[in-house]
């Protein structure tokens, strides 16, 4: 994860890259979650055609978290006490002899946890 600042807005970065070992070059997905702090929302890029794919609401501005698997993007907002989950829509599954990749669309899997100003993910 990168932090960048740009004039009065920080925005953090978070990058998921999922390539399928056993099938190298038939299937490769790239996001890149994007939490602005000038504004209470998360944008979703797919980086291999540059488009920004979904933009997710948040209560207040984010700091971004990935899980161990990729599979899940945590988006920490402090100021308005919650962590919401998001589905990166990328989830692979290891077969020892070959594994599988599967994209879909990015989404709000309705989980939140309210607590006192959250402040880091520990997995």
């Amino acid at each position: 994860m990168a932090r960048v600042q740009t004039g009065g807005t920080v925005v953090l970065l978070t990058t998921l890259a999922l390539t399928c070992a056993a099938l190298a070059g038939e299937k490769t997905a790239w996001r890149l979650f994007v939490s602005d702090h000038s504004e209470s929302i998360v944008h979703v890029v797919d980086l291999l055609t540059q488009e920004k794919i979904e933009t997710f609401a948040t209560k207040a501005p984010a700091r971004l978290y990935r899980s161990k698997t990729g599979r899940t993007v945590l988006a920490v907002q402090r100021g308005a006490d919650l962590v919401t989950a998001i589905d990166s829509g990328i989830s692979f599954e290891d077969h020892g002899d070959h594994g599988d990749i599967k994209v879909k669309a990015p989404r709000l899997l309705g989980v939140e946890i309210a607590g006192k100003q959250p402040s880091h993910v520990v997995e």
